[in-house]
């Protein structure tokens, strides 16, 4: 029996398949312009195992005019000795940090794109050879690795003993500014440690001011955040300003003087936030009068695991004063809050999974422009967060909302009552207006 022929077709289908190529892309060409785009994402890369902050800083475009380097950010390049050379605007900074933070850290670098725009000292940053071109946004890629401290007061060891992983040496907190933001690998791989310090590890914080509100375009994504600690002993707490320690993110406009504090629109998303004093900290502080203002902080937290710290989320007013209330107006969506003690030493004990937080934050009224149906137990609309429940209706709310101070620096909070000509603003959550960044309200 003669064994059945094979043809190659791949030829055949390679000339098809480019002839439809060059049509289509003839076809495009013909039927319209492609607009000229002018604003960007400036891409930067943190490599903890391979980065090294020196080279990153000397070698990667330069975005102050003044400098030597002579490559800058949006310039047009192309590839060199190449008889068909491939050009594109620059928008990466190729040579990876080691660290976030440091003088020399993916953080500091980023901050020269705001130098290079003073007075105003904020994004847009504009190209020096093209006035239409803005870096409008910053991204700073963590690749998976172990991110904290090496050595200081307690002596921490440069190599994680169980993953026989290296720590990159991170001296906390870490920065964002209103326009840059945080991108991990996974939650599970990369890993945001403060190893038992009383630090912050994430301070979101526009100092600049003068806006109404800041960090739209801001997020931090995919990573895990732990370790952070408060203090112990009241006499350890600076004076003044709050520096957030024992939070894994901190979210508090601290602007610099005469500028009004901007409330902040952060998304903080699928992270595990876990084993720290407050997981996330939404704190409502500012200095300007008349002193009963607080800043209603209004940020996106949505999708994140909040487990096994001694509170996941804290809102409040910290330092607070006589008559300075909390205004926080969080849109809270599909969260798990967590406050028990896992029996691994030495984790923080767990005693809430959450302070401060009002119904109207982790409730949703409607989806897709169409309202749903209430809860039919509390006849209030449905929350998709998760916490524990006490077991009876009565003890419902044993797990969160306590009233109890969490740590010396981070104390007692009740849920905010909303005065009636807030809550046009604020409103249910609507997964909506949650999507579209807009104040989270369905009126």
């Amino acid at each position: 029996m003669q064994a059945p022929q094979v043809r190659c077709l791949g030829p055949f289908i390679l000339v098809l398949l480019s002839a439809a190529a060059q049509w289509g892309l003839a076809g495009t060409a013909a039927g319209q312009t492609l607009p000229t785009r002018n604003q960007f994402v400036w891409h930067i890369y943190v490599d903890p195992l391979h980065g090294d902050n020196t080279r990153a800083m000397q070698q990667n475009p330069e975005p102050e005019f003044n400098a030597p380097n002579f490559k800058r950010p949006l310039d047009f390049n192309q590839e060199p000795k190449t008889p068909k050379p491939i050009g594109g605007i620059l928008q990466h900074s190729p040579y990876p940090f080691k660290t976030l933070t440091g003088s020399n850290g993916a953080i500091a670098y980023a901050e020269r794109f705001f130098a290079a725009t003073l007075p105003q000292n904020k994004l847009p940053w504009i190209s020096q050879n093209s006035f239409l071109k803005t870096v409008d946004r910053i991204l700073i890629h963590c690749r998976p690795g172990l991110y904290g401290p090496v050595g200081g007061p307690l002596n921490l060891p440069a190599i994680d003993p169980i993953s026989g992983l290296p720590w990159n040496g991170e001296t906390w907190p870490a920065v964002i500014r209103s326009g840059v933001s945080i991108q991990g690998t996974s939650g599970l791989d990369t890993i945001f440690d403060a190893r038992g310090m009383k630090v912050a590890v994430i301070s979101v914080n526009e100092p600049q001011g003068g806006d109404s509100e800041s960090h739209v375009n801001s997020f931090i994504d995919s990573v895990t955040v732990r370790g952070a600690r408060a203090y112990t002993d009241a006499g350890q707490v600076p004076p003044g300003v709050p520096d957030g320690a024992g939070a894994g993110i901190h979210i508090c406009n601290i602007r610099l003087a005469g500028a009004n504090t901007p409330q902040c629109a952060v998304t903080i998303s699928n992270c595990f936030i876990y084993d720290n004093t407050v997981g996330i900290a939404v704190n409502c502080y500012t200095t300007e009068a008349p002193s009963s203002y607080a800043v209603p902080h209004r940020p996106f937290i949505v999708n994140n695991t909040i487990a096994w710290n001694s509170t996941g989320l804290w809102q409040g007013v910290i330092p607070t004063a006589p008559g300075l209330l909390p205004t926080p107006r969080s849109s809270i969506l599909n969260n798990i809050f967590d406050s028990g003690t896992p029996s691994i030493t030495p984790m923080v004990s767990g005693i809430s999974g959450f302070e401060g937080v009002s119904e109207f934050e982790v409730r949703i009224q409607s989806a897709a422009g169409q309202f749903l149906q209430p809860d039919p137990a509390t006849g209030l609309p449905i929350s998709f967060n998760a916490w524990e429940y006490g077991g009876q209706p009565s003890q419902a709310y044993n797990y969160i909302n306590t009233g109890l101070p969490i740590a010396v620096n981070w104390p007692a909070v009740m849920p905010p009552t909303l005065p009636p000509e807030l809550s046009p603003y604020r409103g249910w959550t609507s997964i909506v207006t949650l999507g579209a960044h807009s104040a989270g309200c369905s009126t």
